[in-house]
């Protein structure tokens, strides 16, 4: 027996108000860690091991003593060092505009990225609370741990750009770095000598990655 019209338009107007649900699809995965960082999801907290699953929106805190390597799906990888805090909200990388967005709240972070860096379309930026930096198809660092002001240096790739309220700099050969003091734009960019450079990257190497 068939519904009459009136029926179905109010079956048709219920689904179109049920609530779109946010897919719970991986959007990477632990490969190594160092002591014990762990994972906020929602409301619930728990303690990282290799080939974990990672989610969008998953808050990651390294501790004291911790590291953390993590692949996203792209291939794009992540170190974080000790004292570190990194947020995964926001990834699209099967779209016709791919994007992803992190948010990057303390410590010490490098990341070369996967297969959104080689996309012309594609949007990958990192946010801190001092500036907003824009990857393209890049390695590169970024990290509190130089007088607790964000440094943000380019180790190699396309480019790298480092904006906020106050200017804009662009990072566009190796070894080129900004540093970044709050209520300052970006200041202009100059070749980080190569003690420095060694610093950032030894604040996020993990033995084996």
């Amino acid at each position: 027996m068939s519904l009459p019209l009136h029926a179905w338009i109010l079956v048709l107007c219920l689904f179109l108000t049920l609530p779109v649900q946010a897919t719970n699809e991986p959007v990477g995965q632990v490969v190594l860690i160092l002591g014990t960082p762990w994972v906020a999801r929602g409301e619930r907290e728990q303690m990282l091991t290799p080939e974990d699953s990672l989610h969008e929106e998953d808050r990651l805190v390294i501790p004291e003593g911790s590291r953390l390597l993590l692949k996203l799906r792209d291939d794009t990888t992540i170190w974080l060092g000790e004292n570190s805090e990194l947020e995964l909200s926001h990834y699209r990388v099967e779209s016709d505009k791919p994007s992803i967005t992190l948010k990057f709240l303390k410590g010490a972070l490098r990341c070369i990225t996967g297969l959104i860096g080689k996309q012309p379309s594609a949007d990958f930026t990192v946010e801190t609370s001092t500036a907003l930096i824009g990857i393209r198809g890049t390695e590169f660092w970024a990290g509190y741990i130089f007088e607790g002001d964000l440094g943000v240096a380019m180790i190699g790739g396309k480019g790298v750009y480092v904006e906020n309220s106050l200017g804009r700099v662009e990072l566009t050969q190796a070894s080129q770095g900004t540093t970044v003091v709050p209520g300052q734009a970006p200041s202009a960019p100059i070749i980080w000598q190569p003690e420095k450079i060694q610093r950032a990257l030894e604040a996020t190497h993990i033995p084996g990655g």
